[in-house]
Protein backbone atom coordinates (compact mmCIF):
# COMPACT_ATOMS: atom_id res chain seq x y z
CA UNK A 1 0.00 0.00 0.00
CA UNK A 2 2.88 2.44 0.61
CA UNK A 3 4.33 1.99 -3.06
CA UNK A 4 0.80 2.57 -4.26
CA UNK A 5 0.70 5.45 -2.05
CA UNK A 6 3.80 6.53 -3.24
CA UNK A 7 3.03 6.39 -6.71
CA UNK A 8 -0.63 8.01 -6.20
CA UNK A 9 1.39 11.23 -5.46
CA UNK A 10 3.91 10.90 -8.25
CA UNK A 11 1.02 10.59 -10.64
CA UNK A 12 -1.05 13.48 -8.94
CA UNK A 13 -3.80 11.52 -9.10
CA UNK A 14 -6.83 12.72 -6.76
CA UNK A 15 -6.68 11.77 -2.82
CA UNK A 16 -10.21 10.48 -3.36
CA UNK A 17 -8.87 7.52 -5.33
CA UNK A 18 -9.11 4.50 -3.84
CA UNK A 19 -6.28 1.91 -4.18
CA UNK A 20 -8.45 -0.32 -6.64
CA UNK A 21 -8.85 2.92 -8.71
CA UNK A 22 -5.05 3.40 -8.11
CA UNK A 23 -4.00 -0.31 -9.29
CA UNK A 24 -6.65 0.49 -12.52
CA UNK A 25 -4.77 4.15 -13.32
CA UNK A 26 -1.12 2.14 -12.85
CA UNK A 27 -2.16 -0.93 -14.83
CA UNK A 28 -3.28 1.46 -17.77
CA UNK A 29 -0.39 3.71 -17.63
CA UNK A 30 2.01 0.24 -17.39
CA UNK A 31 -0.05 -0.88 -20.46
CA UNK A 32 0.51 1.94 -22.50
CA UNK A 33 4.45 2.11 -21.78
CA UNK A 34 4.52 -1.78 -22.87
CA UNK A 35 2.74 -0.72 -26.22
CA UNK A 36 5.36 1.81 -26.69
CA UNK A 37 8.20 -0.34 -27.28
CA UNK A 38 6.29 -1.85 -29.82
CA UNK A 39 5.31 1.34 -31.74
CA UNK A 40 1.66 1.41 -30.36
CA UNK A 41 0.47 4.04 -28.28
CA UNK A 42 -3.49 3.67 -28.11
CA UNK A 43 -5.25 1.30 -25.73
CA UNK A 44 -8.82 0.31 -25.75
CA UNK A 45 -10.37 1.05 -22.46
CA UNK A 46 -13.95 0.32 -23.09
CA UNK A 47 -16.19 -0.85 -25.91
CA UNK A 48 -20.13 -0.63 -27.17
CA UNK A 49 -20.60 2.74 -25.47
CA UNK A 50 -24.06 4.71 -25.67
CA UNK A 51 -24.28 8.21 -26.57
CA UNK A 52 -24.48 9.65 -23.59
CA UNK A 53 -21.41 8.15 -22.75
CA UNK A 54 -19.75 9.53 -26.24
CA UNK A 55 -21.07 12.65 -25.94
CA UNK A 56 -19.21 12.84 -22.02
CA UNK A 57 -15.93 12.27 -23.97
CA UNK A 58 -16.35 14.02 -26.95
CA UNK A 59 -17.45 17.26 -24.77
CA UNK A 60 -15.20 17.19 -22.03
CA UNK A 61 -12.24 17.44 -24.31
CA UNK A 62 -10.09 15.03 -22.09
CA UNK A 63 -6.80 15.23 -23.26
CA UNK A 64 -5.03 12.14 -24.90
CA UNK A 65 -8.64 10.40 -25.01
CA UNK A 66 -10.96 9.82 -28.14
CA UNK A 67 -14.16 7.58 -29.17
CA UNK A 68 -13.58 5.70 -32.40
CA UNK A 69 -15.69 3.95 -34.86
CA UNK A 70 -15.03 0.60 -35.28
CA UNK A 71 -16.29 -3.10 -37.00
CA UNK A 72 -18.22 -5.46 -35.14
CA UNK A 73 -19.51 -8.68 -36.55
CA UNK A 74 -23.22 -9.08 -36.83
CA UNK A 75 -24.94 -12.90 -37.14
CA UNK A 76 -28.10 -13.53 -38.88
CA UNK A 77 -28.76 -16.63 -36.99
CA UNK A 78 -28.25 -17.98 -33.68
CA UNK A 79 -27.72 -21.78 -35.27
CA UNK A 80 -24.42 -23.21 -36.51
CA UNK A 81 -22.27 -21.31 -33.50
CA UNK A 82 -19.88 -24.28 -33.57
CA UNK A 83 -19.67 -24.60 -36.71
CA UNK A 84 -18.92 -20.62 -37.39
CA UNK A 85 -16.83 -20.13 -34.54
CA UNK A 86 -15.48 -17.62 -31.87
CA UNK A 87 -12.80 -14.98 -32.46
CA UNK A 88 -10.40 -13.24 -29.94
CA UNK A 89 -7.22 -11.46 -29.13
CA UNK A 90 -4.06 -12.23 -30.62
CA UNK A 91 -2.35 -14.91 -27.50
CA UNK A 92 1.64 -14.69 -26.18
CA UNK A 93 1.88 -18.62 -27.54
CA UNK A 94 0.03 -16.86 -31.05
CA UNK A 95 3.46 -15.01 -31.60
CA UNK A 96 5.29 -18.16 -32.31
CA UNK A 97 3.05 -19.14 -35.55
CA UNK A 98 3.98 -17.79 -38.71
CA UNK A 99 -0.03 -17.26 -39.48
CA UNK A 100 0.12 -14.06 -37.35
CA UNK A 101 3.54 -12.81 -38.83
CA UNK A 102 2.48 -9.74 -39.83
CA UNK A 103 -0.21 -9.13 -37.51
CA UNK A 104 -0.93 -6.11 -34.97
CA UNK A 105 -0.44 -7.07 -31.59
CA UNK A 106 -4.17 -6.21 -31.15
CA UNK A 107 -5.21 -7.97 -33.44
CA UNK A 108 -8.71 -10.02 -33.49
CA UNK A 109 -8.22 -13.89 -34.76
CA UNK A 110 -10.28 -16.61 -35.49
CA UNK A 111 -10.24 -19.09 -32.14
CA UNK A 112 -12.88 -22.05 -33.22
CA UNK A 113 -15.03 -23.17 -36.11
CA UNK A 114 -14.80 -21.47 -39.18
CA UNK A 115 -13.63 -18.03 -37.79
CA UNK A 116 -10.20 -20.26 -37.06
CA UNK A 117 -10.07 -22.95 -40.16
CA UNK A 118 -10.24 -20.09 -42.83
CA UNK A 119 -8.43 -17.28 -40.95
CA UNK A 120 -5.74 -16.52 -43.65
CA UNK A 121 -8.89 -16.16 -45.93
CA UNK A 122 -10.72 -14.60 -44.32
CA UNK A 123 -8.58 -11.89 -42.66
CA UNK A 124 -7.79 -8.94 -44.95
CA UNK A 125 -4.70 -7.14 -44.71
CA UNK A 126 -4.33 -3.64 -43.17
CA UNK A 127 -3.71 0.05 -44.14
CA UNK A 128 -1.76 2.57 -43.30
CA UNK A 129 -3.48 6.24 -42.73
CA UNK A 130 -1.80 9.49 -42.07
CA UNK A 131 -3.57 11.52 -39.79
CA UNK A 132 -3.02 15.33 -38.71
CA UNK A 133 -3.90 17.19 -36.33
CA UNK A 134 -3.60 20.38 -34.71
CA UNK A 135 -2.25 21.85 -30.88
CA UNK A 136 -6.35 21.08 -29.31
CA UNK A 137 -5.71 17.27 -30.90
CA UNK A 138 -8.53 18.04 -33.43
CA UNK A 139 -8.00 16.23 -36.63
CA UNK A 140 -6.88 18.47 -39.87
CA UNK A 141 -6.51 16.41 -42.27
CA UNK A 142 -5.75 12.31 -43.19
CA UNK A 143 -4.88 10.24 -46.31
CA UNK A 144 -4.01 6.34 -46.63
CA UNK A 145 -0.34 6.00 -47.46
CA UNK A 146 -1.83 2.22 -48.12
CA UNK A 147 -5.00 1.06 -49.06
CA UNK A 148 -6.13 -1.60 -46.66
CA UNK A 149 -7.70 -4.48 -48.44
CA UNK A 150 -10.44 -6.59 -47.15
CA UNK A 151 -10.77 -10.15 -46.74
CA UNK A 152 -11.96 -12.85 -49.11
CA UNK A 153 -15.56 -14.98 -48.46
CA UNK A 154 -16.07 -18.52 -47.31
CA UNK A 155 -18.92 -20.29 -48.12
CA UNK A 156 -19.59 -23.58 -46.51
CA UNK A 157 -22.01 -26.74 -47.49
CA UNK A 158 -24.16 -26.73 -44.44
CA UNK A 159 -28.37 -26.33 -45.42
CA UNK A 160 -28.51 -23.70 -42.35
CA UNK A 161 -32.74 -25.02 -42.51
CA UNK A 162 -31.60 -27.96 -42.56
CA UNK A 163 -29.07 -27.59 -39.56
CA UNK A 164 -31.71 -25.79 -37.90
CA UNK A 165 -34.19 -28.55 -38.10
CA UNK A 166 -30.82 -30.88 -37.04
CA UNK A 167 -30.34 -28.52 -33.33
CA UNK A 168 -33.77 -28.43 -32.82
CA UNK A 169 -34.11 -32.56 -32.88
CA UNK A 170 -31.16 -33.16 -30.59
CA UNK A 171 -32.42 -30.72 -28.18
CA UNK A 172 -35.61 -32.26 -27.98
CA UNK A 173 -34.03 -35.71 -27.74
CA UNK A 174 -31.40 -34.86 -25.07
CA UNK A 175 -34.33 -32.58 -23.11
CA UNK A 176 -36.48 -35.78 -23.17
CA UNK A 177 -33.38 -38.26 -21.98
CA UNK A 178 -32.86 -35.62 -18.91
CA UNK A 179 -35.87 -35.44 -17.70
CA UNK A 180 -36.60 -39.53 -18.15
CA UNK A 181 -33.23 -38.76 -15.97
CA UNK A 182 -34.85 -36.25 -13.25
CA UNK A 183 -38.19 -38.34 -12.96
CA UNK A 184 -36.09 -41.77 -11.83
CA UNK A 185 -34.86 -39.83 -8.92
CA UNK A 186 -31.45 -40.48 -9.86
CA UNK A 187 -29.04 -39.04 -7.00
CA UNK A 188 -25.83 -39.06 -9.66
CA UNK A 189 -27.24 -38.60 -12.98
CA UNK A 190 -25.14 -35.88 -15.10
CA UNK A 191 -26.91 -33.23 -17.27
CA UNK A 192 -26.26 -35.30 -21.28
CA UNK A 193 -24.93 -33.67 -24.58
CA UNK A 194 -24.74 -34.98 -27.81
CA UNK A 195 -23.60 -34.74 -31.42
CA UNK A 196 -25.24 -34.86 -34.49
CA UNK A 197 -23.47 -34.78 -38.07
CA UNK A 198 -25.15 -35.27 -41.59
CA UNK A 199 -22.92 -35.63 -44.54
CA UNK A 200 -22.72 -36.37 -47.94
CA UNK A 201 -21.37 -40.25 -48.57
CA UNK A 202 -19.51 -39.38 -52.37
CA UNK A 203 -18.34 -36.02 -51.82
CA UNK A 204 -17.79 -35.39 -47.94
CA UNK A 205 -19.83 -32.15 -48.04
CA UNK A 206 -21.53 -31.43 -44.86
CA UNK A 207 -24.92 -30.85 -44.70
CA UNK A 208 -25.06 -29.92 -40.70
CA UNK A 209 -23.58 -29.99 -37.87
CA UNK A 210 -24.71 -30.43 -34.66
CA UNK A 211 -23.79 -30.54 -30.61
CA UNK A 212 -26.01 -29.53 -28.21
CA UNK A 213 -26.19 -27.82 -25.50
CA UNK A 214 -25.20 -25.09 -27.28
CA UNK A 215 -24.81 -20.95 -27.65
CA UNK A 216 -25.58 -17.76 -28.93
CA UNK A 217 -23.18 -15.91 -30.80
CA UNK A 218 -24.83 -12.68 -30.24
CA UNK A 219 -24.63 -12.40 -26.69
CA UNK A 220 -22.07 -15.13 -25.28
CA UNK A 221 -19.96 -12.72 -24.23
CA UNK A 222 -22.21 -10.71 -22.14
CA UNK A 223 -20.76 -11.62 -18.53
CA UNK A 224 -24.44 -13.18 -16.87
CA UNK A 225 -24.83 -15.56 -20.22
CA UNK A 226 -20.69 -16.08 -20.15
CA UNK A 227 -20.86 -17.27 -16.41
CA UNK A 228 -23.91 -19.38 -17.06
CA UNK A 229 -22.15 -20.86 -20.16
CA UNK A 230 -18.95 -21.95 -17.76
CA UNK A 231 -21.11 -23.09 -14.83
CA UNK A 232 -22.72 -24.95 -16.99
CA UNK A 233 -21.78 -29.26 -16.88
CA UNK A 234 -22.87 -29.84 -19.79
CA UNK A 235 -20.37 -27.38 -21.04
CA UNK A 236 -21.95 -26.00 -24.40
CA UNK A 237 -18.84 -24.21 -25.81
CA UNK A 238 -17.58 -27.86 -26.51
CA UNK A 239 -18.35 -28.62 -29.87
CA UNK A 240 -18.84 -32.51 -29.28
CA UNK A 241 -19.35 -33.40 -33.44
CA UNK A 242 -15.59 -32.17 -33.92
CA UNK A 243 -13.93 -33.41 -30.11
CA UNK A 244 -15.81 -35.69 -28.70
CA UNK A 245 -15.30 -38.96 -27.89
CA UNK A 246 -17.78 -41.73 -28.37
CA UNK A 247 -17.76 -45.77 -28.82
CA UNK A 248 -18.51 -46.50 -32.20
CA UNK A 249 -21.15 -49.22 -31.39
CA UNK A 250 -22.95 -50.93 -33.80
CA UNK A 251 -22.43 -47.78 -36.31
CA UNK A 252 -19.01 -49.86 -37.23
CA UNK A 253 -20.31 -52.96 -37.94
CA UNK A 254 -20.88 -52.07 -41.62
CA UNK A 255 -17.65 -51.25 -41.54
CA UNK A 256 -16.50 -54.55 -40.85
CA UNK A 257 -18.52 -56.31 -43.04
CA UNK A 258 -17.32 -54.66 -46.00
CA UNK A 259 -14.02 -55.39 -45.17
CA UNK A 260 -14.44 -58.93 -45.23
CA UNK A 261 -16.66 -58.76 -47.73
CA UNK A 262 -14.07 -56.92 -50.02
CA UNK A 263 -11.36 -59.48 -48.86
CA UNK A 264 -13.73 -62.51 -49.92
CA UNK A 265 -14.28 -63.57 -46.55
CA UNK A 266 -17.56 -63.76 -47.11
CA UNK A 267 -19.92 -63.53 -49.78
Amino acid sequence: ESVLLMLRNELELSPSFSLTQTRQVLGIRYELALRRLTGYTDIVLTEDVDITFISLVSDGGYAGTKVVRSTTRQYETTWAAHILGTTGPLWKEDLENPLYKDYPMNATVGRSGAEAAFEKYLRGKNGRRVVSTNSDGKITGQYYSKEPEPGSTVELTIDLDFQQFVEETLAETVENMNAQDRRRGKDDWEERGAAAVVELVNSGELLALASYPTYDLSTYRQPQVWAELNANPATPMNNRATTGLYAPGSTFKPLTAVAALEEGLIT
